[in-house]
Formats: C-alpha cells, sequence, structure tokens
C-alpha cells in the first residue's frame, strides 16, 4: 500500500515524495515479495501459502488483495515488478481463478479505476 502510495496517490495530490523514501519503500516491496516467493510459496513448488492447504486459505486472498493494489502503478512499471517475481504473481492469478466468478466482481471496481487512470495517462 505505501508503494503505492507515494508512486501513484501522492503525485496526484501534489504531495513531495524524497528520493530516499521512494528507494527504501521499493527495496521493501521487493523484499517482502522475495519472502512470499521463496518462504511461503517455496519459489512455486507450493500452490497457496499455506503450503500443504489443497484450497487456497483466509491468508492467500488476503495477500492478494493487498498485491492488486501494485495494479494502480503505470503498465510498465507494475510488468517491471511481475517480472522479478513470477511465482507470486503465477500464484496470485491462481487465487484468483480459483475464487471467480467472485473474485471479478469484488475486484471490478479497482480494474475500472486502472483502466480510466492509464487512459488519462496514454492522453
Amino acid at each position: 500500500g505505501k508503494f503505492v502510495f507515494i508512486n501513484v496517490l501522492a503525485p496526484m495530490r501534489g504531495v513531495d515524495v524524497q528520493a530516499g523514501v521512494l528507494k527504501s519503500t521499493e527495496a521493501t516491496l521487493h523484499a517482502s515479495l522475495s519472502t512470499l516467493s521463496t518462504v511461503f510459496l517455496r519459489g512455486g513448488k507450493h500452490p497457496w501459502l499455506g503450503g500443504i492447504s489443497k484450497t487456497p486459505t483466509f491468508a492467500d486472498i488476503s495477500a492478494v488483495c493487498e498485491l492488486d493494489q501494485l495494479r494502480m502503478l503505470p503498465a510498465a512499471q507494475h510488468e517491471a515488478i511481475a517480472s522479478r517475481h513470477p511465482a507470486v504473481f503465477a500464484w496470485a492469478r491462481r487465487v484468483g481463478e480459483h475464487f471467480e466468478p467472485h473474485y471479478g466482481e469484488v475486484t471490478a471496481m479497482l480494474r475500472k479505476a486502472v483502466a480510466a487512470r492509464r487512459e488519462r495517462a496514454k492522453m
């Protein structure tokens, strides 16, 4: 959330963010995603955060909701982050697919906001 605030919401509100804060927050984001990948998903060997669970748990859906905030970033920035953490983003897709159609219904507003923001950025 903090990374998205600094990169998306702060500039929209005219808040100036120091470069050091931006770098630190990005480092924290990547460290967190690396921990998700290596510790909880075992580099993609575990399909869910619970490891031995046959289905996603509340931890999975909760973490994916946090991860979904990154969709607010410009597409290229989002893709750059996703490419560094493929196991995490593959897991996030699995979680979303598992909970369809409900997941799509719940995240529809976010997807609309992202599409509108990206359209405005093109202008």
